[in-house]
């Protein structure tokens, strides 16, 4: 009887191994080895390491359940606290794979296309940005800026976070750094 695959095993190789060793430096022999397979396995399932990564990282946005979290309802200060939450969620269980994907992108032909081709979540933000500014209740402005100043000071903790600092970073108070945000931003 054929082996079942474990998707989420191989993934979660993939994520662990790449933000250890950047997507060059994981091999597809390690993430097999890693998940418990063997390397032709790993191929026949998804037929490059492009896809293996275009996978996990559909995967990563299937965890979010972005459909759930990126979703206008009228209601700004509720909708960005959701989105927030969301992202410090995902920074903190996968910041160091998508830093390190993201890094990259300029160096592996083919990555950004990859990523582009995902459900990115910063591009999800921009557009519930759009459409705030375009309902006026959020200032005109280039909405990847206003989405950077938004998750931007949540990356940067959680990226500390990860790295023994010794310093005292203190939990986020999500609902509190949105207020702060839209003290700025709100039309």
């Amino acid at each position: 009887m054929p082996k079942v695959l474990n998707d989420n095993k191989v993934f979660e190789s993939v994520i662990q191994l790449i933000a250890e060793r950047g997507y060059s430096g994981a091999t597809t022999k390690q993430i097999a080895e890693a998940a418990g397979m063997s390397e032709v396995t790993l191929f026949r399932k998804f037929g490059s390491k492009m896809e293996l990564v275009a996978s996990a990282l559909n995967h990563i946005t299937e965890r979010i359940g972005l459909q759930n979290v990126v979703k206008y309802t009228g209601n700004l200060e509720r909708d960005l606290t959701r989105m927030v939450d969301a992202y410090v969620t995902r920074a903190m269980d996968y910041g160091n794979f998508l830093v390190t994907i993201y890094s990259e992108l300029s160096k592996v032909e083919g990555l950004m296309e990859m990523v582009d081709r995902g459900q990115s979540l910063s591009f999800h933000f921009v557009d519930l940005i759009e459409r705030y500014q375009s309902d006026g209740e959020l200032k005109s402005g280039y909405p990847l800026q206003l989405v950077a100043n938004l998750v931007g000071p949540l990356l940067y903790v959680s990226m500390m976070g990860k790295f023994d600092t010794g310093l005292d970073l203190g939990e986020m108070d999500t609902q509190e750094h949105v207020r702060n945000f839209l003290d700025g931003w709100r039309a």
